[in-house]
């Protein structure tokens, strides 16, 4: 451990893993102790003891902010080098593309954190730093008095998608990944005893569908006479009841993606290991080329970077092996006329993609998402896989991603305007209402922006929430705070108890009776929520209160989505929507014109859709 000299300023870096008392211990310790919180969990536990600190965040401009989360981007296809291609593919799959999101969710804060701790020492002269494992090893990049405050504490350097959580509004449930796939393979295998094709050749292989949320789409199957089979590596069509009955009446079937077999799973050690120490002599024989391709700013982070992403692509090859082996056999021996995606980002669609191409099987991406239409929100866009960039052909909902993919040079021959398969469920609903009743969509930060990990994001939206509770209460209002199915709680709970216990916050289920029973709703979140459409097709006001717009303004190219509003007008708005109709209709109408410039074949896209699949 090195010694802190009498002539050197003591700094504390300090994130959630480090408990109060230990914190408290240190202070006492070295009374002059400059503290620098690196997130926001920290931040809030000594702010709310009144421990003097100072924020990380200060010490990025938004300039900083901007190239990270670009070059994030870059970052993550670095299997795109032409040198190193061929050692990481097999079977002609780019190994380095199936964990790409996982990888650029790893980096963001990584990248935050790392020129934060530069700027910081750079700004300090003579120091002598105390820190926690987490931060321990980039401190030591920059400044050897570096003292390692939670010896005792192992690292856990974990990635995403090594745990799973499963929860509704009554309980939590985590489970490691590979506790997942062994129950994952054991229903799947049972599935397949009932829903195994009988024949081949398809109309449609569906990969990784939702069965609920795309019911209308699975009824749709039969009345075109579309045969249709299920392929999900980490997504099982049935789980409940509901689920049961409409991929049963769907008449779909289940190619399953489960081989017990010792000798295969022998061989797929075997090439693991073989791609394995292929990969680790990769890093050493173009260790410069890495060293260089991870810079920014003309700072290389690859040594800090690499024992993190030999982790992760090892944690990943022989799975990722094993799927790809899967994935080929089922397509050689289902033989579909198409594949059927909702994203191009997911490891199962990744897989699938590259297969198709080598295997000449036509792949169809349908929209899924609304999304934003300006150009930060393309180039998101564009990497996160909803819109097209390899599948041959691409199914929108309407005119205005029509508009959107010749602004942006999507290719218009391989894109077909027909309708949302997603939203037509939403126009057989009977429309219901409660006349007291506020519903908020709320999509706190999603850690899928580099701006999301910033304590002034959390704050802003957390500050939101309490404004929109205290109005609703202050008005007599029953406030429902709907949670994105995607999101871990952001505090909703605590915050909105804090203010009136009547607010409920709902963490799971399904959103279209909320949104049927609300006098109006909010739209409040960092992406552009299909549920928007939802909310207008149901003819209820919509409002938008703006957070997190980091990708820019939305509704460039499109009729306006909402009525968008500062959060200082809201209590004005609230009393508006319900004293003027003349207002609240002027509201209304605009939802209508924004669907109609967003919807094709409204209520019946998706029989139209396996009418096109069908003939084509």
């Amino acid at each position: 451990m090195n010694e802190m000299k009498n002539n050197q300023k003591s700094i504390l870096f300090i994130d959630s893993s480090i408990s109060l008392d230990k914190i408290i211990n240190i202070t006492k310790t070295i009374p002059n102790i400059k503290i620098f919180t690196f997130d926001y969990v920290s931040h809030k536990l000594l702010s709310k003891h009144k421990i003097l600190h100072e924020i990380s965040d200060n010490f990025l401009s938004e300039n900083d902010l901007d190239l990270i989360q670009e070059q994030s981007y870059v970052f993550t296809e670095w299997y795109k080098i032409q040198k190193i291609r061929d050692y990481q593919n097999f079977e002609g799959v780019d190994l380095g593309s199936l964990f790409k999101i996982e990888f650029y969710i790893f980096l963001l804060p990584f990248l935050k954190k790392i020129f934060e701790i530069k700027n910081i020492i750079s700004s300090n002269q003579n120091l002598f730093i105390y820190t926690t494992n987490q931060l321990y090893d980039i401190c030591m990049c920059f400044e050897k008095n570096v003292n390692l405050i939670n010896k005792k504490q192992i690292i856990q350097n974990d990635f995403v998608y090594d745990k799973l959580k499963f929860e509704n509004n009554f309980f939590h449930l985590e489970i490691s990944h590979k506790t997942y796939k062994i129950l994952f393979n054991i229903l799947s295998k049972f599935l397949g005893l009932f829903f195994k094709p009988k024949k081949n050749n398809p109309d449609v292989l569906l990969v990784e569908f939702n069965t609920i949320l795309y019911k209308e789409f699975f009824s749709s199957f039969p009345k075109c006479s579309l045969t249709s089979v299920f392929y999900g590596l980490r997504r099982l069509p049935i789980w409940n009841l509901k689920s049961f009955f409409i991929f049963r009446n769907s008449k779909c079937k289940i190619s399953s993606s489960v081989i017990q077999n010792s000798k295969f799973k022998f061989d797929i050690q075997e090439k693991s290991d073989r791609i394995n120490k292929i990969f680790l002599e990769l890093i050493q024989n173009y260790d410069k080329d890495f060293e260089q391709f991870f810079k920014l700013n003309n700072f290389s982070f690859w040594n800090i970077l690499k024992p993190s992403f030999v982790k992760l692509f090892k944690k990943h090859n022989f799975e990722s092996i094993e799927n790809i082996i899967i994935s080929k056999k089922t397509l050689e021996n289902v033989q579909p006329k198409h594949v059927i995606l909702l994203s191009e980002s997911g490891k199962t669609e990744q897989i699938m993609l590259q297969l198709c191409e080598q295997l000449c099987i036509n792949s169809v991406l349908l929209q899924h998402a609304l999304g934003h239409d300006n150009l930060k929100g393309h180039d998101f866009n564009h990497y996160s896989g909803t819109v097209l960039v390899n599948s041959d052909h691409f199914i929108i909902w309407g005119d205005a991603m029509h508009r959107y993919a010749k602004k942006y040079n999507l290719p218009l021959e391989k894109i077909i305007k027909i309708g949302s398969v997603v939203h037509d469920q939403t126009f057989q609903i009977d429309n219901d209402h409660n006349p007291d009743s506020i519903l908020v969509a709320a999509q706190g930060p999603l850690n899928m922006h580099i701006r999301d990990y910033t304590v002034k994001a959390n704050i802003e939206y957390e500050n939101i929430i309490r404004t929109i509770s205290k109005v609703a209460k202050n008005n007599n209002k029953k406030l429902i705070i709907k949670l994105h199915p995607y999101e871990s709680d952001n505090g909703e709970p605590i915050i909105t108890k804090e203010i009136d216990s009547n607010i409920r916050v709902i963490k799971k289920g399904d959103i279209l009776p909320l949104i049927s029973s609300c006098n109006f709703m909010i739209s409040l979140g960092t992406s552009m929520s299909n549920v928007i459409l939802d909310g207008h097709i149901l003819k209820k006001p919509v409002i938008r209160i703006p957070f997190g717009e980091w990708m820019g303004s939305p509704d460039q190219l499109r009729e306006s989505s909402c009525y968008n509003i500062q959060l200082n007008e809201f209590d004005s708005i609230l009393q508006r929507l319900f004293s003027d109709t003349k207002f609240r209709d002027q509201l209304i109408n605009q939802g209508q014109k924004f669907v109609k410039d967003c919807l094709d074949n409204q209520g019946k896209a998706s029989e139209n859709i396996a009418k096109f699949l069908k003939e084509n």
